[in-house]
């Protein structure tokens, strides 16, 4: 069951191999993936592949951004880790136009 959250605050290169989190900044540090519950990472130079995003969405890993104020500007969620977000989306999907229409036009008249 994962359990970390890492912070990332210096500049770093970022890469998983054979199952391992492998952050390379001054020193090298490897965690396990499968210890792993969230990444936070704040400043400038922190590089990360799309290849390597996805495999810790794979792993219901999520990933936060923060600013130079240390508020969030984004998170990267796993698309398949909540069940009920992805029965949603693809209800969504799967709606006519006029649906979308009809509740277009219930917020209008609502707001």
């Amino acid at each position: 069951m994962p359990f970390r959250t890492v912070e990332i605050t210096k500049p770093s290169e970022i890469h998983i191999k054979f199952g391992q989190l492998e952050i390379i900044q001054e020193e090298k540090i490897i965690i396990p993936i499968e210890d792993l519950y969230q990444i936070t990472t704040i400043g400038p130079n922190i590089r990360l592949s799309t290849m390597d995003l996805s495999i810790l969405s794979q792993n219901n890993i999520s990933i936060m951004t923060l600013d130079d104020k240390y508020l969030p500007t984004a998170i990267v969620l796993p698309f398949s880790g909540n069940c009920r977000q992805s029965k949603l989306m693809h209800a969504q999907v799967e709606h006519s136009r006029e649906k979308y229409l009809s509740l277009w036009k219930q917020i209008i008249k609502r707001k």
